[in-house]
């Protein structure tokens, strides 16, 4: 992924001709200024890292679910493109309803807020996620819909390049058997110390092993083995 380290340099984004954000806007507002790309994502190098911090890129969050379940989300989502070849991620808040407005510049704060997830390794599969943006109490798995209940409540048409009888098959069903929700790490913990949102399977309990495989990104794959194989569903071609 990288070794860029994060700056928290927040600030104007200047290539939005009418003006984004201030970070006055969100002083004493409550809210935290929350990632919509990941700075976690970005640490390939110094310049994309300090782009996530432009004001464009944040949205209001309620602080216990930025650090909480939105930090958990983020992070699984990372541990699938590392481990697979090619995934698009589209997120964004879903402004139908709002929770108010923030500043002078007027900055909705959204209800709730959606990734859409489209991974392009070996079987083609997309899932999408709406999470309120409050404190999340609910597993991961609990927050998946498919991709066209995304596109009613936004009026976004993802992945519009894609050919229709594909796209179609894909936006209509979240298969979470073909997500592997175990991925996540102990780096999910909030700020806390505390586990948001998803369970803890970092131990491998009697019986169980680790996949074999080696992923592309050079690592050891961090699936558990299927039962009589030395690799997960994915590496058992291996």
């Amino acid at each position: 992924m990288g070794q860029s380290e994060r700056g928290n340099n927040f600030r104007p984004d200047p290539s939005v001709p009418d003006g984004s954000a201030q970070l006055s806007d969100y002083n004493k507002s409550g809210y935290d200024r929350g990632h919509l790309c990941p700075a976690g994502d970005m640490t390939f190098n110094a310049q994309a890292m300090s782009e996530t911090f432009y004001l464009s890129n944040m949205s209001p969050q309620v602080p216990a679910f930025n650090r909480g379940i939105w930090k958990s989300l983020e992070t699984l989502v990372r541990e699938w493109a590392e481990e697979d070849d090619s995934i698009y991620i589209v997120t964004g808040g879903i402004l139908s309803e709002s929770k108010g407005i923030i500043g002078i510049d007027r900055v909705t704060v959204p209800t709730k807020f959606y990734k859409v997830i489209y991974d392009l390794t070996g079987e083609k599969k997309m899932i999408a996620f709406i999470l309120p943006n409050e404190k999340g109490i609910k597993q991961l798995s609990e927050y998946v819909v498919t991709v066209d209940s995304v596109h009613e409540v936004t009026g976004i048409d993802f992945f519009s390049c894609l050919p229709d009888t594909l796209r179609n098959r894909l936006e209509e069903t979240s298969d979470i058997s073909k997500w592997d929700f175990n991925m996540i790490t102990k780096s999910s913990t909030g700020r806390s110390g505390q586990f948001n949102g998803v369970s803890d399977t970092s131990s491998i309990t009697s019986g169980q092993k680790q996949c074999a495989a080696i992923t592309k990104s050079g690592r050891r794959c961090k699936r558990l083995a299927m039962a009589g194989s030395d690799y997960c569903w994915q590496h058992q071609k291996y």
